[in-house]
């Protein structure tokens, strides 16, 4: 069950550093986008993917966190 926790620890780590980049590259490229005061679509349709791949991470943020925290309910209280 170790190996189970740090492997759901390792793919939580890795949604939020995907988080983070997105997130960072939503608002850049959201800033440069509006910046001539209108959104082109080529513009538009790579926002789309990078809000897609935050919707993604967010998923699995939140995928791995319920997972980690029914294998800490599981072992809670238990003595060896």
């Amino acid at each position: 069950m170790e190996t189970a926790y740090i492997i759901i620890t390792i793919l939580q780590t890795l949604g939020v550093g995907l988080g983070v980049g997105c997130s960072t590259a939503a608002v850049t490229q959201f800033f440069v986008a509006i910046a001539d005061g209108q959104i082109e679509p080529a513009e538009r349709r790579i926002m789309g993917v990078v809000y897609i791949l935050l919707r993604v991470a967010l998923g699995i943020i939140l995928i791995t966190s319920a997972c980690q925290a029914a294998i800490l309910y599981k072992f809670i209280g238990r003595s060896e």
